[in-house]
């Protein structure tokens, strides 16, 4: 009887970093090689190479493209091992390595390191547990050596810049400083931004941010990046809030939380002094006319659109703007949704064909019943309501499944803590080599704890509670009861709360020769629940 022998398969993964770039040896193409090698020694089958370049998001992140496409592909059996090079390739938090390692290994997926044997003993685990120790040791002190030495560098007047050096500048290398000098040629842009914005030009009035755009464009002054061919809104309107040009640059200006980036309070930030190229009076002119514009487009809106700031374009995914428009004179005028970007619009690079306009009578009413069914019609709010907690729960699940390998991988490390000291106390064990294993497992426990945080909370994030459920119940019984007073009396200011506490999502296109709305809700901005989205044809 001939006994078949089934040849492994794995997988190769190499990841590099911004703080290990200058490391010639654990380049992309290095770590493979040697991967490559160690799995043919082995007899193994490789069926995918995996390089993963971090661009910035280190070791300790779980967002890797790479690392969770093994991952993936872990859970779909298909492969058996995962070569790497070292521990700190997988990852330099101890935390997430275990993590990592614990799904890998309930797919009945090895995780395998080149440099390092680490047998699946209680010997090879101490050393692994040794070895990931230095190394999420390593990657906290490369972190507070860059962070001190860039806030230290920077408090005695050197400038670090992230990316791009700010418009209107250069960045030269001033004996032991980086400093910001003004580029002459950028600097007559900005300046002339500011003018236009400010007092105009000649006897016209102050140009409006679009019209400043148009002058860039006709004028043919290169854009910020090579990117984009035409300036944008955003572009210029960031010129004009930035304080660089007025001679304060700063630095922190925004921080990371577990829920993404965060805008920084001014006193949190490291201020430096740079050359100026706008005065601080035209600077504070600019600001006051930018805050009496945001003022009087609140006050002053003569026209109203019930899904105001709500529809986007179904073609180029830009927001659409609310405008009035009309036939020749004498005739009526109608208020229309349209999409910049498709009607040529300067400042809006992307290409779109949705050059139509919409009206947005017909919108917003079919918007309306729209809603107005949601409540009225039991059966399609059970429908939402399923829908969207089975949304959820697709959403949660992999966090759930993460959370449960934390709490075991934390059961697992409190019982090896309780009887090392068990071990102590019977007299089994040296105090030396106790206090040295402690402080391993510590460690290991914290980066844990530290971990099942940063999932707790992003689950709290997307968790739908009772109250919550009970409140959106509790809102659909008291819409349902209004809905013939609303209508009667038009009240568009009620209309407008309702859409804005459902958030309301309106898309607008052209199929097959006809204007289509494609509409989706949510109750309120946490998106509590989710009606499936509904086409309805609009009246031409």
């Amino acid at each position: 009887m001939e006994t078949t022998i089934m040849t492994k398969r794995a997988i190769l993964y190499a990841r590099v970093s911004s703080d290990d770039r200058k490391n010639e040896g654990r380049n992309l193409i290095s770590q493979l090689d040697m991967c490559r090698k160690y799995a043919k020694e082995k007899g193994w089958h490789i069926v995918a190479e995996l390089a993963e370049d971090d661009k910035g998001a280190s070791g300790a992140s779980y967002h890797l493209p790479q690392l969770n496409e093994a991952v993936e592909m872990a859970h779909n059996g298909n492969y058996d091992v995962l070569v790497v090079r070292e521990i700190d390739r997988l990852s330099r938090d101890i935390g997430k390595q275990f993590m990592i390692e614990g799904e890998l290994k309930r797919n009945n997926v090895n995780v395998v390191y080149v440099l390092g044997e680490y047998p699946d003993t209680p010997e090879g685990n101490l050393n692994k547990a040794i070895k990931s120790a230095i190394a999420s040791y390593e990657r906290t002190k490369i972190n507070e050596r860059m962070i001190r030495g860039r806030r230290r560098e920077i408090r005695r007047g050197s400038i670090i810049v992230h990316g791009r050096v700010p418009y209107g500048y250069d960045l030269i290398h001033n004996g032991d400083k980086y400093q910001l000098v003004i580029n002459e040629k950028q600097a007559v842009i900005i300046r002339l931004i500011y003018q236009w914005y400010t007092v105009g030009e000649g006897k016209k009035r102050p140009y409006s941010i679009r019209k400043i755009c148009q002058k860039l464009d006709e004028a043919g002054v290169p854009t910020p990046t090579s990117k984009s061919k035409k300036w944008s809104h955003a572009t210029v309107s960031r010129f004009l809030i930035s304080e660089t040009y007025i001679g304060v640059w700063r630095y922190g200006k925004y921080g990371r939380t577990p829920k993404g980036r965060k805008k920084n309070p001014k006193e949190h930030t490291i201020a430096v002094e740079v050359p100026a190229i706008v005065d601080l009076t035209t600077w504070e002119i600019a600001q006051k006319r930018r805050q009496s514009n945001k003022e009087k487009s609140k006050r002053n809106q003569k026209h109203y659109y019930l899904l105001s700031k709500q529809v986007q374009c179904a073609d180029c995914g830009a927001k659409m703007t609310a405008s009035i428009g009309g036939g020749n004179k004498g005739s009526k005028y109608y208020q229309y949704y349209r999409c910049m970007a498709g009607l040529g619009y300067r400042d809006y690079s992307q290409e779109c064909h949705n050059k139509y306009y919409y009206r947005s009578d017909y919108v917003d009413e079919i918007a309306w019943q729209w809603v107005k069914t949601i409540f009225l019609e039991p059966e399609k709010l059970e429908e939402g309501y399923s829908l969207y907690l089975q949304q959820i729960e697709a959403t949660l699940a992999p966090l759930y499944q993460r959370l449960d390998l934390a709490n075991e991988l934390i059961h697992d490390a409190q019982q090896k803590l309780d009887r090392l000291l068990d071990l102590y106390l019977s007299g089994n064990i040296e105090k030396d080599l106790l206090i040295d294993r402690k402080h391993r497992l510590e460690t290991t426990l914290e980066a844990l704890q530290k971990e099942q945080e940063e999932i707790n909370i992003q689950i709290e994030a997307s968790q739908v509670t009772k109250e919550q459920i009970q409140t959106v119940m509790e809102f659909a019984g008291r819409v349902e009861n209004r809905f013939v007073d609303i209508d009667a009396e038009d009240d568009f200011e009620v209309k407008r709360h309702i859409i804005e506490a459902l958030n309301v999502q309106a898309k607008l296109n052209l199929e097959d020769e006809e204007k289509v709305v494609y509409l989706s809700c949510a109750l309120g901005q946490e998106a509590l629940f989710v009606v499936s989205n509904q086409t309805y044809r609009m009246t031409r």
